[in-house]
């Protein structure tokens, strides 16, 4: 029925309005409009006011909002990517890891190639105790 919060807000002025004028006439008052202005003048001015202010607080609410659902959106997107590059971080220091941990179970010494080289440089330089 309604398109905006405008038109929101203009329906709920005019049933403040007519159902204000509505208990006056009934009251048996008398139908001066000069009257009606004067007994609901104050009433109408609040009514209006208030109406008024919670309408721009909606609008306001609703901009942030929508900038917060957009953030959203955005941060989920960064963080997705983010997540995918630690992972493949970690999977690619896992095999370093691993081909480190069989190097070094292969190797006495990360210095020489293989256990002979070792135990060449041992009679070698004369550190057979080690």
């Amino acid at each position: 029925m309604f398109n905006n919060a405008y038109n929101m807000m203009i329906y709920h002025i005019t049933q403040v309005m007519v159902a204000s004028t509505a208990i006056l006439l009934a009251a048996g008052e008398s139908t001066d409009w000069l009257s009606i202005l004067e007994r609901l003048g104050l009433a109408a001015a609040l009514v209006v006011f208030f109406v008024w202010a919670s309408w721009q607080r909606e609008r306001r609410m609703g901009k942030r909002i929508d900038y917060l659902e957009k953030q959203t959106i955005v941060i989920s997107g960064k963080l997705a990517a983010l997540s995918m590059l630690v992972t493949e971080s970690m999977n690619k220091q896992g095999t370093i890891v691993d081909n480190f941990t069989k190097m070094l179970s292969s190797r006495p010494c990360v210095a020489f190639d293989s256990i002979e080289g070792f135990q060449e440089w041992k009679k070698a330089s004369g550190h057979e105790g080690i």
